[in-house]
């Protein structure tokens, strides 16, 4: 991009002038860092990265990147030639390839894990395809198949658990302190959300499921054509043994998020008031018939999509009075929500008493 003038005639004049012109730095900056900066004394860290690769045994001495895609907190390097090695995430999906055969082909395989220049670096094979980030037409169609590989693998990987003390604090109550850590000044909303989960499903028979823990459509890979999934990628925040719903739900919601909708809106209108739209409502069922789940389970593990959220995904600026006043309020409603059920079952036991 460097190298190439922002002048010229036609859409091609026009497409340089959009890319190289003010607004093009602005959208484009981390690649106008990679290509415009002044070089440093030493290698940088792209030709540190290749020539470790090379001492790895990786890659012939001679061998070039393929693709290179600058984002703002990694750097994808499309390279050719993968070698050996194994990182915790490789092994999870090795285990849940063997554990669900039939979803082995739509895994990423891990070859070699390391770090140069202090920062870390994966290699792992290319899935060809299209990951969608739109509002597309197909859409739709889409999540189906999305929904169907969910389905396979927490069906498939599914095991109950009696949720006691300690594998509450592990499943959930590390979450809320995660979430507490990432957004002072909501640490007294969560304590009472936790309260209120952890008497909802103390003592309940749950079942723990291998999770994807960022299941959006944008992390799936389909084929330009034919629209055949080809696989399921960014499994960096799976779980061998997670919480069931979350995946499907999160899912749900991004697709609203695609159409225009804010997050929020989203969990407070949809998840919390229960007002699905039909299809969505077909999706939800489609899954607690391969993950059967009891009321008081859902209206708990929706009270957790949010929390994992916060834990692991979304991070509120507590200092801008917007964005603190729109969480607070998400944690509440999600308490109410929590509250209601809770008051409701133990009505029922009074009138059985």
């Amino acid at each position: 991009i460097g190298g190439t003038p922002a002048g010229g005639r036609g859409l091609r004049g026009v497409a340089r002038r959009l890319v190289l012109g003010a607004g093009g730095r602005v959208l484009l900056a981390p690649a106008y860092a990679a290509t415009g900066a002044r070089r440093p004394a030493g290698p940088t860290r792209l030709e540190a990265l290749l020539a470790n690769l090379v001492q790895e045994g990786v890659l012939e001495a001679d061998a070039v990147p393929a693709r290179v895609l600058v984002l703002p907190t990694k750097l994808v390097v499309s390279l050719d030639r993968p070698g050996g090695g194994r990182v915790r995430e490789g092994e999870l999906l090795a285990e849940l390839a063997c554990r669900v055969p039939e979803v082995a082909e739509l895994l990423p395989v891990r070859h070699l894990a390391g770090g140069s220049c202090g920062s870390g670096y994966v290699l792992l094979d290319r899935i060809d395809g299209e990951c969608i980030d739109a509002d597309v037409p197909e859409l739709e169609s889409l999540t189906d198949i999305a929904v169907d590989f969910l389905c396979a693998v927490h069906g498939a990987t599914r095991r109950r658990c009696t949720i006691a003390a300690g594998s509450y604090a592990r499943r959930f109550g590390a979450l809320f302190r995660a979430a507490a850590a990432r957004h002072p000044g909501a640490e007294e909303f969560l304590a009472r959300l936790d309260a209120d989960v952890r008497e909802l499903v103390i003592g309940r028979s749950l079942p723990l499921v291998f999770a994807h823990g960022d299941f959006k459509i944008e992390n799936l890979v389909f084929d330009r054509c034919t629209r055949r999934l080809q696989g399921v990628i960014d499994w960096e925040l799976a779980e061998r043994d997670g919480l069931p719903l979350l995946d499907l739900l999160y899912l749900l919601l991004y697709n609203r998020t695609l159409r225009g909708e804010s997050f929020a809106h989203a969990y407070r209108d949809v998840v919390l008031h229960e007002d699905w739209r039909p299809e969505e409502m077909r999706r939800i069922h489609r899954y607690l018939e391969a993950v059967p789940l009891r009321a008081p389970l859902v209206a708990a593990l929706e009270a957790m999509l949010l929390v994992h959220a916060l834990a692991r995904r979304l991070r509120f600026d507590m200092r801008d009075d917007r964005e603190r006043r729109q969480l607070l309020e998400m944690l509440a409603f999600a308490a109410a929500r929590v509250g209601r059920v809770l008051l409701g079952l133990q009505a029922a036991t009074g009138t059985e008493g």
